[in-house]
């Protein structure tokens, strides 16, 4: 089983992202990047590349120290690309809700709901999130009273 972190947007849709090494983004880097809608970091490893391939074709004694770099921003998206994914989510609103396992993404979010449905018939809880402060009744008003 897998570790997924959960993610919540305010629309009630989930989201759930694994933890730990991303190997689609350590083999195929830029069509990564592309496929997961992340156009700026797509756009600069695929000029780098092609930077790098004309670098290879003028000077070939570089290829070493070329096919070096290239393995370094593999293992750098390998590493990262799960956290990218997490705050691409966040800047598309999703909220951090826990973590869970799973062998899928799919089944992390069902055993995530499972587990909030039992908490929720244990404990009585709607929702394991603070709610926002409400708003005083003097001040309701004088937006109603607009």
């Amino acid at each position: 089983m897998k570790t997924f972190s959960i993610y919540k947007n305010i629309q009630g849709q989930y989201k759930a992202i694994k933890d730990g090494w991303n190997w689609v983004a350590f083999l195929f880097s830029w069509i990564w990047a592309f496929f997961t809608k992340q156009w700026a970091l797509g756009c600069i490893l695929l000029f780098a590349n092609w930077g790098f391939g004309v670098v290879v074709l003028s000077h070939p004694e570089m290829s070493i120290f070329i096919n070096l770099v290239n393995l370094g921003i593999a293992i750098l998206l390998g590493l990262n690309g799960n956290k990218l994914l997490s705050d691409e989510a966040k800047k598309k609103g999703y909220k951090y809700k826990g973590q869970e396992e799973g062998d899928s993404p799919e089944g992390a979010i069902n055993s995530y709901l499972e587990h909030m449905q039992g908490l929720k018939e244990m404990q009585g809880y709607e929702d394991m999130t603070p709610e926002l402060p409400k708003k005083p009744k003097s001040q309701e008003k004088i937006i109603y009273d607009l």
